[in-house]
């Protein structure tokens, strides 16, 4: 013969009442995390169509990325003419970035900036222009965002002259490192957006 025991726990009302706030606030604090969660799925930014990815090798002069930056217009020798404006990423020896001229063939373009914008997760999350941290050269980061800026008032010349006014822009952010069958790195795998127009 077998002998069941039941065991009736009487909780007191006030415990009752105790246990169910304790519960209601625990639901309170762990609702938003899966909203905001969910938000940020959403939420996701993709990168534009017109994204061109590349390979910039480090301290090698025939290997940048040339970014268009649209037509312009300018005045040569006092004749008015139009073409392409264009400039080169590049990497150097102690990887940063730095700037050339021409699509990269004329060699390096100080008076050009890059900016960093921070970590990112792509393109589309790049979408306004810094307002500080300008520089000739930027160190190679994975994972972050950069601005690169072209104003027509820092190139006049005597025999060369374009609209003061000009003001390019350009973003691009880095994938990943590049590495030699021996693990040290020899570039960057970037992706950029030509003729970027900011938004704000």
């Amino acid at each position: 013969m077998r002998y069941f025991l039941y065991i009736n726990v009487l909780i007191p009302d006030f415990m009752k009442k105790n246990v169910c706030l304790r519960m209601a606030m625990m639901v309170a604090v762990m609702l938003p995390l899966f909203v905001s969660c969910d938000k940020k799925e959403d939420e996701k930014k993709e990168d534009p169509a017109g994204a061109i990815e590349a390979f910039v090798r480090n301290d090698d002069r025939w290997s940048f990325a040339t970014i268009s930056l649209g037509q312009y217009s300018y005045t040569y020798n006092g004749n008015p003419s139009e073409g392409p404006l264009e400039v080169g990423l590049d990497i150097d020896g102690s990887n940063n970035f730095f700037l050339r001229y021409d699509g990269g063939q004329g060699g390096e373009m100080p008076e050009r900036f890059i900016a960093k914008v921070g970590s990112v997760e792509g393109l589309g999350y790049i979408e306004t222009v810094p307002t500080s941290g300008w520089a000739a050269r930027l160190a190679v980061q994975p994972g972050c965002g950069y601005v690169i800026r072209y104003r027509g008032s820092e190139n006049q010349r005597s025999y060369y002259t374009m609209d003061e006014n000009l003001e390019r822009y350009a973003r691009f952010y880095v994938i990943e490192w590049m590495t030699s069958t021996t693990g040290g790195i020899i570039g960057a795998k970037v992706r950029f957006e030509p003729e970027w127009t900011p938004t704000k």
